[in-house]
């Protein structure tokens, strides 16, 4: 081709996109001068420049600077008192106006909410072959800065309800447009048309990528300033309306596409190769600290979430439209040539580095409770009917831990070493033999903790500090009785074919190697140590009965102190099962129907109790 020699270079700058949030009752113009530019809360999406250029018709990159989204507020006139306070402070009242060129660019408006990415950079490369085609695409993306103030409740549910009425709208036309005749009409060419592209010879079409998005930074915004000097973990001072700053850690993204060949003499109707699509991803080594500080922001957040809900959405008040409703039963040929849920086989993987996550009680206590990560993965594997799910996980340890700043030995303390769990999801497919829905899950693992009942008050500085305080949203009962004639209710199609709904069956299998617990009750009482060994928990639920079984291999307890003693029982075992209904011919295992079966067994019990050295209770 002759342009192949060429360079394809395009580039804009200044790009604006917004969102005008007029369901938020601000959007009321009152009549003014020509001249006089009116306000309005929008949702802004702006790039500052973009750049594509493309050689040699296979190597491109893509170049974007200051690309952003936020929301600004309606401007509302401020008291002076305020003002001043927000210009000591730096943070400027945003506006927007939709006859304002400038307003468009994001750089001029210095909001508490918006998303920031200051540079982007991706490459592409084609590579072309007789019988594939090989697209690979790696892409460096800056830190982004992502600035959080309490009112993002109020602006993404402004933004869901315009969403909504715009899709009602479109609702309302589409319900107008026949489509049946056109599909019917349009089935044979389009067999005609698969048929004739697939008789050139097959081809395979695959993506390559690669993304590094580099540490992010989240700064969440309170409407009280603080008095104190507060300091990223940098060292930098921070903002006065800055509640809390955080840093996210370096993310790494792999991925591959590899589209379904299309091979000789494939028509509509024969099943293809399902295309796999594989993304694997690493969040690195991270360190972060919690501030009580970023309560007042959780308030703020939770209040403006209450409000929201005792507010009536539009689109919930307006009541069906009687003739968007057909009454219509679904012709058979629209459901036997419904496509599967998914045509792609999905995998996806995720590793997460050595990270810690701190929360301090400074500057009321120094009390700090921390979760300590170990290198870890998970996967999560999708069929290509969607039909069956599987999550697997391998953690090599979890530690939760509170103590003292100033003492080396934990309050409380939780370990889980070489943890490895799977969960999966089966739908019931009667093609393929499965006539119920099932999940189960397996865990093994390893356990150990940790108490401290001397240091106690170490978990109530830590309760007052943080768990007293943070707020907890409040479910507001509706208004409106349960036998309303608002409500409506979904009525069966005329001709339409009654469902039956399949068996749910979950299975848990749970396997602890070793559980140990340590719990010091004074110095003055006892010291008590437990272990126990093989410890396996089984439950199966069903749609009619229930199970659930417990076995220890081997528990041991041992004391010293004051009150000493030791126990050990072997070879324990509970066993239960409940029936939900009870037929008149189900005859359980013993010739008798019952509702509740329950079973315990363990091997010789050994105990010895003794308190200020005199023994007081021996079994045998």
């Amino acid at each position: 081709m002759w342009f192949k020699d060429y360079a394809v270079v395009l580039s804009a700058s200044n790009v604006g996109v917004a969102f005008p949030l007029a369901l938020d009752n601000s959007f009321d113009i009152p009549p003014g001068k020509p001249h006089h530019h009116h306000t309005v809360s929008a949702f802004l999406f702006s790039v500052e420049t973009v750049k594509f250029e493309a050689k040699n018709m296979g190597d491109s990159q893509f170049v974007m600077k200051g690309f952003s989204f936020q929301f600004i507020d309606r401007f509302v006139s401020t008291p002076q008192s305020i003002v001043r306070i927000i210009e000591t402070y730096g943070h400027r009242t945003s506006r927007f106006r939709q006859s304002v060129p400038e307003d468009f660019a994001g750089d001029n408006h210095q909001t508490r909410n918006r998303l920031v990415y200051p540079d982007m950079i991706a490459q592409v490369r084609t590579e072309r072959s007789a019988n594939s085609r090989r697209i690979r695409i790696g892409a460096n993306i800056s830190g982004f800065i992502l600035d959080l103030d309490p009112s993002i409740a109020d602006h993404v549910a402004s933004l869901i309800d315009v969403y909504r009425s715009g899709k009602e709208r479109v609702d309302r036309i589409a319900v107008n447009v026949p489509r049946n005749i056109a599909v019917q009409d349009l089935k044979p060419n389009l067999r005609r048309v698969v048929s004739a592209s697939n008789e050139g010879a097959p081809t395979t079409s695959s993506i390559l990528l690669s993304m590094v998005f580099l540490s992010g930074k989240v700064r969440m915004h309170s409407s009280s300033l603080r008095t104190s000097t507060l300091y990223d973990i940098k060292g930098h001072t921070l903002a006065a309306s800055v509640a809390e700053s955080f840093n996210l850690p370096m993310l790494s993204v792999w991925g591959e596409y590899r589209a379904t060949p299309a091979s000789r003499g494939l028509t509509m109707d024969q099943e293809a190769e399902p295309s796999s699509l594989v993304l694997k991803s690493t969040i690195h080594s991270s360190e972060n600290t919690l501030r009580p500080t970023l309560i007042p922001f959780i308030t703020e957040l939770v209040n403006y979430i209450e409000r929201r809900m005792r507010k009536t959405s539009p689109s919930s008040s307006s009541l069906p439209n009687r003739g968007a409703i057909s009454t219509a039963p679904p012709e058979p040929d629209a459901l036997n040539d419904s496509p599967p849920a998914s045509s792609m086989h999905i995998t996806l993987a995720l590793r997460i580095d050595q990270s810690k996550l701190q929360l301090t009680c400074q500057p009321d206590v120094n009390v700090i409770a921390g979760v300590y990560w170990d290198s870890g993965g998970f996967l999560i594997n999708i069929s290509r009917s969607g039909r069956q799910i599987s999550f697997v996980g391998n953690v090599g340890g979890l530690t939760i831990g509170l103590k003292h700043g100033f003492l080396s030995e934990d309050c409380v303390r939780l370990d889980a070493r070489n943890l490895a769990f799977s969960a999966t999801f089966t739908g019931a497919d009667k093609s393929s033999g499965i006539e119920m829905n099932s999940i189960s899950v397996v865990v093994d693992t390893e356990v150990s903790g940790g108490l401290r009942f001397s240091r106690f008050q170490d978990v109530l500085c830590f309760k007052a500090v943080w768990l007293d305080r943070i707020p907890v949203i409040s479910t507001m009962a509706s208004d409106e009785p349960i036998d309303s004639p608002l409500k409506t209710k979904v009525l069966p199609m005329p001709g339409a074919v009654p469902t039956t709904k399949a068996d749910f069956t979950t299975a848990v299998l749970v396997h602890f190697r070793r559980i140990g617990l340590d719990v010091d009750l004074g110095q003055s009482i006892s010291s008590v140590r437990m272990d126990m060994l093989d410890v396996i928990l089984e439950s199966k639920i069903e749609e009619i009965r229930a199970e659930l079984a417990v076995s220890v291999g081997d528990l041991t307890m041992s004391a010293t102190g004051n009150i000493s003693g030791h126990a050990r029982i072997p070879d324990f075992l509970f066993r239960t099962m409940r029936r939900k209904a009870l037929k008149l011919d189900s005859i359980d295992q013993l010739g008798e129907p019952r509702m509740l079966d329950m079973s315990l067994e363990s091997g010789s019990l050994e105990m010895t109790l003794e308190s200020d050295y005199q023994k007081i209770l021996h079994l045998w």
